[in-house]
């Protein structure tokens, strides 16, 4: 994890690939190694990747399809798993995209319902985000409560968040040497009068969450929640404790 954290901020969305380089035999067997090994939020929740290879594409190289067991928190988890996936990928400089509308006609699995797919190709080293780029975020006061670590919070803003409405809040809490960050869910995310579920969006900053607290050298627990409402619409997903 402790590697994966400047990918954080290198990570970006091909929408387009204009500079693609060749996937050789080996980094494709790392790759394929990777996506079925990938951390879990919750590791009850059955999961199946399929990755395709596709020929004379204009635009990515691969697709990978991500199926998921429908229980609480499957969508949490998705966006876990896949944030490991990306920044991954990332290091080895291959670009990504998260693809929420398309669907994946070429696999069937009676057991799994399709849920997310990630395109993807290999580019040059300086096709990715730099520290200077600009990005569009919301004003760190309205998704941070109390006290959090400065690296958290550029962890978080970050994140990878569909139509970047960012349907998130992070609250910090510290009682005598131990920390603890309550993750919460907007449960009114909407777009143009279409409801998200932001879940999967949450689970994609839960990773970095975690990703920066291991490189700062933190132990820390995750503890997966479901409780009422608070701050409005927002609900909490999980407990991260920390020392």
């Amino acid at each position: 994890m402790k590697d994966l954290y400047k990918e954080i901020f290198r990570r970006k969305s091909f929408r387009s690939y204009p500079n693609k380089l060749e996937i050789d035999e080996n980094l494709e067997s790392k790759i394929f190694f990777k996506a079925n090994s990938l951390s879990t939020f919750d590791s009850t929740i059955k999961t199946k990747v399929y990755i395709t290879k596709l020929i004379n594409s204009k635009k990515n190289d691969y697709v990978l399809h991500f199926y998921s067991e429908i229980k609480p928190n499957y969508r949490l988890n998705a966006g876990f798993m896949l944030e490991e996936f990306v920044l991954y990928l990332t290091s080895l400089n291959v670009g990504t995209l998260f693809v929420g509308s398309k669907q994946d006609k070429t696999h069937k699995n009676e057991t799994l319902k399709y849920i997310l797919t990630v395109n993807f190709s290999l580019v040059s080293s300086d096709s990715f985000r730099l520290p200077t780029d600009n990005i569009s975020r919301k004003d760190r006061n309205l998704f941070i409560k109390g006290f959090i670590e400065e690296e958290v919070i550029n962890a978080v803003r970050y994140s990878a968040s569909a139509v970047n409405k960012q349907p998130w809040l992070f609250e910090g809490i510290t009682t005598g040497d131990t920390y603890q960050i309550i993750c919460y869910v907007d449960k009114d995310n909407s777009f143009l009068g279409f409801k998200l579920d932001g879940c999967f969006d949450v689970g994609i900053a839960i990773y970095n969450i975690l990703v920066t607290l291991n490189y700062l050298g933190k132990k820390y627990s995750l503890t997966v929640e479901s409780k009422d409402l608070k701050y409005g619409n927002f609900q909490e997903v999980a407990r991260i404790t920390y020392l």
